[in-house]
């Protein structure tokens, strides 16, 4: 069988059971490899057929949003599916070659099926599965914490944070969403609900997260300007908070897209500064409104040490960049005193507010700016 150059590279990746190649209308345009083995059906009665034939329901959602968001030369995965034919799975690693028309090549290897595993396969796929779904559908909540002034303790903003069902922490959600390729959907799903959020509520101003893998990419900014630009009366009320979850492997490409983000009207806050090893090179290589230093060196700011010192010269040295610092977990007036006093420009903590469902003002000593 004779085979594309094409293809030969959009496989070239790959060490596995079965090849198949996804038009960009959804269906297998070719397959190679062990399709019977996988499917129970020959690579030729695969051909023609929808790639959701081949795939069990239950992750229809998952692998639709897996393989929707990838970019062209983007390779993604590897992520485990079950297959329609009954007890077989597999784990499908994909890449979209740009000169391939929008085709989607995959890599499939059969999946070891151990008894004592198929328990924690089987929910590990089920929660893959809702996640799709939940990114796809936007059945998730936002939360919205306030961030004050500490200048006259007026509110300056609110942090968007997503919830899953009833679950206060989404660290399992976001974690898996990286692993499976699908933090950048769910990054401009939250994007979308915000921007929403804003257009209902004049005046309000809202910093919504967006992953350190997320801002690599191209798509993500074009589509977030594109956002902008079709509700015009939310410019200069969207900020942008980076995430230090993922590591950002150029920074130089982030800055340019973070830049684009600020030239639409968009300020930039890094988060949690201080957790990770990157932090100091984020601060020399990116242009940054904002640093939010991570509650861990906040909580005991009061009783002095290395701690109060570290926060003192980083608040100083941001000063110096022509950046402003947000204290994170102020939880008592006392540790608001201190960060005052080490000159920190904002804070965000229990003493103001936990996050709501609604974006509502701060009633402690707070007033609306």
């Amino acid at each position: 069988m004779a085979i594309g150059s094409h293809r030969l590279i959009g496989f070239a990746f790959a060490s596995a059971d079965l090849l198949v190649e996804v038009s960009p209308q959804g269906q297998i345009a070719f397959a190679m490899g062990a399709a019977e083995a996988l499917s129970g059906s020959p690579e030729t009665a695969l051909v023609g057929r929808a790639w959701r034939d081949f795939v069990d329901p239950a992750d229809h959602a998952m692998l639709a949003t897996f393989l929707e968001g990838l970019e062209p030369g983007a390779r993604a995965g590897p992520v485990l599916v079950r297959l329609a034919a009954p007890e077989r799975a597999a784990t499908l690693t994909a890449f979209r070659l740009p000169e391939n028309d929008g085709a989607i090549s995959c890599a499939l290897t059969k999946a070891r099926r151990e008894p004592a595993a198929d328990d924690a396969m089987r929910r590990a796929l089920n929660d893959a599965g809702a996640l799709g779904a939940a990114i796809r559908d936007k059945a998730f909540r936002l939360a919205y914490q306030p961030v004050v002034r500490l200048d006259g303790s007026a509110l300056h903003h609110f942090e968007v944070l997503v919830r899953f069902g009833d679950e206060e922490s989404p660290f399992p959600q976001i974690r898996m969403a990286e692993e499976l390729d699908l933090i950048e959907a769910l990054d401009f799903a939250i994007l979308e609900r915000a921007t929403e959020t804003l257009v209902r509520n004049d005046g309000l101003k809202l910093a919504v997260n967006v992953s350190g893998r997320t801002i690599g990419s191209s798509a993500y900014v074009a589509r977030a300007i594109g956002l902008i630009a079709a509700k015009p009366s939310i410019r200069g009320r969207l900020m942008f908070e980076l995430t230090e979850s993922a590591a950002i492997d150029d920074l130089a490409l982030a800055d340019r897209h973070l830049q684009a983000l600020r030239t639409e009207g968009c300020e930039i806050c890094l988060d949690d500064f201080g957790t990770g090893t990157a932090s100091f090179a984020y601060l020399q290589q990116l242009h940054l409104d904002v640093v939010k230093i991570d509650g861990r060196y906040i909580r005991d700011l009061q009783y002095g040490g290395r701690d109060a010192t570290f926060v003192k010269h980083l608040v100083r040295m941001c000063h110096e960049l022509g950046m402003k610092t947000l204290a994170e977990m102020v939880e008592t007036a006392a540790v608001e005193a201190e960060v005052r006093r080490a000159g920190v420009d904002f804070a965000q903590g229990w003493l103001y507010g936990l996050a709501t469902d609604e974006p509502i003002a701060p009633t402690a000593n707070v007033a609306a700016a």
